[in-house]
Order: C-alpha cells, then sequence, then structure tokens
C-alpha cells in the first residue's frame, strides 16, 4: 500500500514538472520584446551604381616596321615609358651599311670630278687690274663635260639620299609618347610591314577612356531626367572609378559620349568617360568599375541595416498580425552602400522590423517602440 502510494506521488510531480517545462516556452514565445518598426512607401531615389570598365589609354598606336628585316636589337622593356621619336627596334643594317657605304664613294667621286671639271674650265682666276676690264662669266652650262660630271653629281646624289633614307628604316621608333606593352618579336626574328602582330602596342596612358555600358532602362530614366542622353552628357556631374581591390580611385572622371544600341535580350547604351591618370595606376586593358548616379523612381526602398543574407538571398523581418515573420525580398543591384532597392517581397504599407534585428527570432511577438 505504501509502495504504491509512493509511485503515485512519484508521477503526480513528473507530470507537473513536464507540463510546466511545456509551459514556458510558449511564455518566452509570446513575451512581446519592444523593436523599432518602419512602414515602407515608395518614392523616387537617386543611389549609387557600380558597373564594369574597360579602360583604354587616350591614343593607342601599334607599331611595325617600315622595311622587311631581321630585328638585331630591342632597346626598351616591357612596360616602359618612351616619348616620342624614341627608338624602339634596330633591324640589321648589314646589307643597308654597305649599299650606304658604296652610295657614299660614288657621290665623293662624282663631287670630285665635278670640281675638277670646273677648275679645267674656268682655269686660274686672278683680281683684274686697276683700269682693266673683267673677265665675261664663263656658261658652265655650254660645255659638254661640266654637263656630264653635274648630271653624275646629282645621280649620285640621288641614290646617297635613297639609300640613307632605307638605312633611316632599320631603326623603329616610337610614333607617340606612353607605355610600351607586350614584345611581340625579339632579336633575331625577321618581320615586315605587312605581318599581322604588330611588333609592340604603345598608349598614351596620361589619359584613361573608362568604357562601359547602361541598361535601356537606366538610359530612358537619365534622359527623363535631363531631356536627352545628349544633355546628360552635357550636364553630368563628375563620376568615380572603384579599382578592383575596392579601393577608391583618387581622380574624378568625366562622362564625355554616349553612343549606339547594341543590340541583346534588353539592349544597352555604350558610355565613356574620361579620367586623369597624373600617377599612372590606371593601365590600358585594365578594368576597373565607374561609379554611376541612378534615378529609380518610384522605388520601395529598406536599408541594409535592416536585412540579413542567407547565402545569397536577402530577408527582413515582416511583422504580421504583431509577430516577426521573416520575409524573403529580391534586391536590385543599384545601392548606395546603405540602402536597397526592393523589387520584389514586400509592398507599399508593409511594417517590417528596423532597429534590434540581430535579437528578432521568427514568430516573436513585436511591441513597436517609436
Amino acid at each position: 500500500m505504501r509502495h504504491n502510494i509512493s509511485l503515485l506521488l512519484l508521477s503526480s510531480l513528473l507530470l507537473f514538472s513536464c507540463g510546466k517545462s511545456k509551459e514556458q516556452p510558449e511564455k518566452e514565445k509570446d513575451r512581446s520584446m519592444p523593436f523599432s518598426t518602419t512602414v515602407v512607401s515608395v518614392g523616387d531615389h537617386e543611389l549609387q551604381t557600380a558597373v564594369p570598365a574597360r579602360l583604354e589609354g587616350r591614343e593607342k598606336v601599334n607599331v611595325f616596321p617600315q622595311i622587311e628585316g631581321r630585328i638585331g636589337k630591342v632597346c626598351f622593356s616591357e612596360g616602359d615609358h618612351v616619348y616620342k621619336g624614341q627608338m624602339l627596334f634596330m633591324l640589321d643594317q648589314g646589307d643597308h651599311q654597305s649599299a650606304l657605304d658604296k652610295a657614299m664613294k660614288a657621290h665623293q667621286a662624282a663631287t670630285e670630278k665635278l670640281v675638277q671639271v670646273k677648275e679645267s674650265i674656268l682655269g686660274t682666276k686672278s683680281e683684274p687690274k686697276e683700269g682693266e676690264e673683267p673677265k665675261p662669266a664663263v656658261d658652265l652650262s655650254s660645255h659638254p663635260s661640266y654637263t656630264k660630271a653635274l648630271d653624275e653629281y646629282l645621280k649620285t646624289k640621288e641614290a646617297l639620299n635613297e639609300v640613307k633614307a632605307e638605312m633611316a628604316k632599320t631603326l623603329v621608333n616610337a610614333p607617340i609618347g606612353g607605355v610600351t606593352g607586350t614584345i611581340n618579336h625579339r632579336s633575331g626574328e625577321q618581320v615586315a610591314p605587312s605581318m599581322q602582330e604588330a611588333l609592340v602596342t604603345i598608349s598614351d596612358d596620361s589619359y584613361i577612356y573608362a568604357y562601359f555600358d547602361i541598361t535601356d532602362q537606366q538610359a530612358r530614366d537619365l534622359s527623363r531626367k535631363y531631356g536627352s542622353l545628349q544633355e546628360f552628357v552635357a550636364q553630368s556631374t563628375p563620376v568615380n572609378m572603384r579599382l578592383n581591390n575596392g579601393d577608391a580611385y583618387p581622380e574624378q572622371g568625366k562622362i564625355d559620349a554616349a553612343y549606339g544600341i547594341k543590340q541583346g535580350k534588353e539592349g544597352s547604351v555604350k558610355v565613356r568617360a574620361g579620367f586623369p591618370n597624373p600617377a599612372r595606376t590606371l593601365k590600358n586593358g585594365g578594368a576597373a568599375q565607374v561609379v554611376l548616379p541612378q534615378v529609380m523612381q518610384k522605388a520601395l526602398v529598406v536599408p541594409r541595416s535592416v536585412t540579413y543574407s542567407i547565402q545569397k538571398d536577402v530577408f527582413v523581418y515582416k511583422v504580421v498580425n504583431g509577430r516577426a515573420q521573416s520575409q524573403k525580398i529580391e534586391v536590385t543591384s543599384a545601392n548606395n552602400g546603405t540602402m536597397y532597392i526592393v523589387s520584389n517581397g514586400l509592398q507599399p504599407g508593409d511594417e517590417i522590423v528596423s532597429g534590434g534585428n540581430g535579437f528578432v527570432k521568427d514568430g516573436a511577438v513585436i511591441k513597436p517602440v517609436k
């Protein structure tokens, strides 16, 4: 009998304990917590959008030889800053030097012959004595020996100039000042003006152009705000650039062209912005991001601080019937670093938790604080 009473009391205690443990979470769940909330609405916003850009120097020139020949010497290194007229390559001059020596000897001989003939015709000149009439000038062109010597002199002079011109073509000089790219042909290689690959490319990167695309929708938004794309270009404020490592480029640029429609699913407009590059930080052929203002009309905006992410998905806590409800939202790429443009998942008038999100749990009772 005593044994049965003990078992009964033990069972009652266990049931009481279990019942209390089940009630505890319910009470915790129903306990209201003070959180800041906000009602989302639509409006016009101007955000900053970073778009990928391709960088090119202000001027880019492919360097080719003027004549066919074998490279004898490369006179620079890749990435060197060169000035206009600086020698870059020297082609083998062996045959050209032989031709030059021969032409110079021929012209020297023709020059000496012309002098001899002229002296033989004129003879030794003497000053006329006082009271004597000066001798009439001799017409050298009337002497066949002189005209023949003169013709040979002029012929050898022209031949020498031609050989010198060909000799000069063995020196490949920089057509512009700038930075050299990859050396595509080295010493010993046979090159020609007709080859497809340039000896080297030189880029004037003292001023860099950034080429990028904006969507057709962005172009329409800008045209609506400024009246036309041309007015947008004319009135555009300075733009910034973000390097690929995330650093801000110190120099501001200016949009100076917007042109063409690229055929695609939605279409896009090509835009060009110019940036000073005094420190040569930006390189021809490089990449960066141009940070643009983007007008978003009737856009629903939420602060990034009220969101949280799970992998690539973005969520907010929506207040539904006084409780927090996790709500997935879709956001556009346009943002200013602190705000998101919501394209799906929220409606104007929805209330969301805007403060203390790190302590919110799905289903928690929300007590809004003002």
